[in-house]
C-alpha cells in the first residue's frame, strides 16, 4: 500500500511540473488573463479534469508557483 502511495505522489509531482512549465511558456506569449485551462492542458498534454483536480484556474496555478518560490526564498534566508 505504501508503494502505491509513492507512485501516485510521483505522478502528481510530474503532472504539476508539466503544468507549471506549460504555464510559464504560455506566459511568454500572452498575459495570464488570456490563458485558458484548455490551452494550458493542451500544452502540458494532460486532461482538463486532471488540471481541475489540482487547480481552479491558471491564476491559481500561478499563485502556487509564487507561493513555492516565496517559500524557497524564505528558507534560503533562514526565515522558515
Amino acid at each position: 500500500m505504501e508503494q502505491e502511495k509513492k507512485k501516485v505522489d510521483r505522478r502528481v509531482l510530474y503532472t504539476k511540473m508539466f503544468l507549471r512549465e506549460s504555464l510559464l511558456e504560455l506566459m511568454k506569449e500572452k498575459p495570464i488573463g488570456k490563458i485558458t485551462p484548455t490551452e494550458l492542458c493542451r500544452r502540458a498534454e494532460i486532461n482538463r479534469n486532471t488540471f481541475y483536480t489540482h487547480y481552479d484556474s491558471p491564476e491559481a496555478l500561478l499563485g502556487s508557483i509564487e507561493d513555492e518560490l516565496y517559500g524557497q526564498v524564505q528558507r534560503s534566508l533562514g526565515r522558515s
